[in-house]
């Protein structure tokens, strides 16, 4: 059997997820995730599009979350 390690982004700003389902290294995820409007400022911080103005959040994503709340996940 062999078992895949995906890499799944989190927004810094609003956590919300990216995950392409095919990423295998980060730079594959980043790749993906820029092609969606995402953006890397730094080394170890990633931006969706919503935060960085190049997209419009799903109605689902909510601008701030609480302790506990669910992550939104934004499906491509």
């Amino acid at each position: 059997m062999t078992a895949f390690r995906f890499v799944t982004l989190v927004c810094d700003r609003c956590f919300t997820a990216f995950d392409p389902g095919t990423a295998l290294t980060e730079a594959d995820a980043r790749a993906d995730a820029a092609d969606a409007g995402w953006s890397a400022p730094s080394a170890d911080e990633d931006r969706c599009g919503r935060c960085t103005g190049t997209r419009s959040a799903p109605a689902d994503v909510v601008a701030e979350l609480e302790i506990g709340e669910p992550i939104p996940v934004v499906a491509r």
